[in-house]
């Protein structure tokens, strides 16, 4: 649906061969994010703590969005969506 919608306003805009290039892209999102990967070590979240900061559940932009609290940071709050 999302491939269709941008398929159609590139053509309706006059896009032509770079729109067409676009929505192939649009089909291909892995292959296309490969070389953006972070690569990373796992872990463990133990009471609600991972590198001595608090992890608070806020629920807004995104379900599963939380933030980072650090009382040493002058309680600077990071939010990760």
């Amino acid at each position: 649906m999302r491939i269709e919608f941008f398929r159609k306003l590139y053509k309706e805009m006059g896009c032509g061969e770079i729109g067409d290039k676009q929505v192939v892209n649009l089909r291909n999102p892995i292959i296309l994010g490969e070389d953006k990967k972070i690569h990373s070590e796992i872990h463990e979240i133990i009471n609600n703590q991972l590198f001595g900061f608090n992890i608070l559940e806020i629920p807004g932009h995104a379900p599963d969005q939380v933030a980072f609290y650090g009382k040493e940071c002058n309680g600077y709050l990071l939010e990760i969506y």
